[in-house]
């Protein structure tokens, strides 16, 4: 008997620290380009990855659940 799996890639949440709405808006512009940049080189690198890009202004769920649903979670500054 074999067992099948599943293939699912690794999820890596991407999010910015500084991202805050006294921040001026080029400078989030700029973080947001950062990000994007920072998950295009991930899945260059890494191939079977799917960056998950959380707005830390307007996160769509809690901290925990990002931990939970993510393999894991790039933070940047």
């Amino acid at each position: 008997e074999s067992k099948t799996s599943e293939y699912r890639p690794r999820r890596i949440a991407l999010s910015y620290v500084m991202d805050a709405v006294n921040v001026p808006q080029d400078y989030a512009d700029e973080l947001h380009g950062l990000a994007a940049n920072t998950g295009r080189s991930i899945v260059e690198v890494g191939g079977h990855v799917q960056p998950w890009f959380i707005d830390a202004l307007r996160p769509a769920c809690s901290a925990r659940d990002v931990v939970a649903r993510s393999d894991a979670v790039v933070i940047l500054g």
